[in-house]
């Protein structure tokens, strides 16, 4: 396996300079057997045909007719990967962009370890400002240290001493990382219903307890995150953020932190008095919603969700974007 064949997953969503730049930037890496696909996750601005026109000879494009999140937004490479026999997916957010040798650098660790998940490190936009170093820690046991976490987040990369350059971590960051395919072949995917975030955490810490998998942290293996791309199109967004941010934390420190215990500020009575007056608010319109309110909002249902354990995609993100 001199040159194992990767496919890059790129999703687009409404952004149109980021995926830009990111897959111009894949485009640029020096590793020899890669095809990239991108996935346009039913983009309502235009940017999907945009993104086609300026790519068709260069990369592959499939537009889904729905938002099916991260994971599912994922699911179509995992799916042209096994049609043509790759042997692992590079997934990468459109919000960043890549170091040439980003890919290689993942690609040798991988050659190294064998099955894993090889995630990583990433920069701030100023390519100098560490962002993301490693996941929650491990002890001797391989259990989860959830105490520990990115430990080298916002020093400065030039000043970091790095070693080893492989470091075995409890999980990867979803905005870069490299998937075998026999990883998902044998054990599944990511579980798609989580919609938006912790998604990559319930399959890494899945992986890990379950069957034994590592995840590492490549540090060799640059990427530059700009972040929250998509977001910029509403102020609204955030609310979605808000929403699945919180539920779908909540859910997985329940499923994997031993005594976590859902906690809502203000009180239990407190939460589902403010849910019942905001959705009389909406029916009969006789107050206007401010927006700390509504956030509050958002942020109480989440975390009712969170305790009847609720995955799925309740909202929809194209609502929120102002037309």
């Amino acid at each position: 396996m001199d040159a194992p064949k990767i496919l890059v997953s790129v999703l687009n969503w409404n952004n149109y300079p980021d995926t830009l730049q990111c897959i111009e930037s894949v485009l640029l890496s020096d590793y020899p057997n890669f095809e990239i696909l991108l996935t346009d996750n039913n983009s309502i601005d235009g940017s999907y045909e945009l993104l086609r026109k300026k790519f068709e000879d260069q990369i592959h494009v499939y537009r889904s007719t729905r938002n099916a999140g991260y994971a599912g937004g994922h699911f179509p490479a995992m799916q042209y990967a096994e049609k043509f026999k790759f042997d692992a997916i590079w997934i990468v957010n459109n919000d960043l962009w890549v170091h040439q040798q980003a890919l290689s650098n993942l690609v040798i660790a991988f050659k190294e370890k064998g099955l894993g998940l090889f995630g990583n490190f990433i920069l701030e936009q100023d390519q100098e400002k560490i962002k993301f170093s490693e996941g929650f820690g491990l002890d001797l046991k391989n259990q989860i240290i959830f105490d520990k976490y990115n430990v080298l987040n916002g020093l400065q990369y030039s000043q970091t001493i790095l070693s080893p350059t492989i470091i075995p971590t409890a999980n990867v960051h979803g905005a870069g990382f490299l998937l075998p395919c026999k990883v998902f072949r044998q054990f599944g995917f990511m579980d798609t219903n989580f919609f938006l975030y912790a998604e990559e955490l319930d399959y890494c810490f899945k992986l890990l307890l379950k069957y034994k998998i590592p995840s590492y942290i490549v540090q060799s293996s640059l990427i530059f995150h700009r972040g929250a791309g998509s977001y910029l199109k509403s102020p609204k967004l955030k609310l979605i953020e808000i929403y699945y941010r919180n539920r779908n934390s909540n859910i997985l420190f329940k499923k994997y932190k031993k005594g976590y215990k859902i906690i809502c500020p203000g009180g239990f009575f407190r939460m589902f008095r403010l849910i019942l007056s905001y959705n009389l608010k909406r029916i009969f319109r006789k107050e206007k919603i401010t927006v700390p309110y509504r956030e509050k909002y958002y942020e109480y249902l989440a975390i009712f969700h969170s305790i009847l354990r609720l995955k799925m995609k309740y909202f929809e993100p194209n609502r929120f974007i102002k037309k």
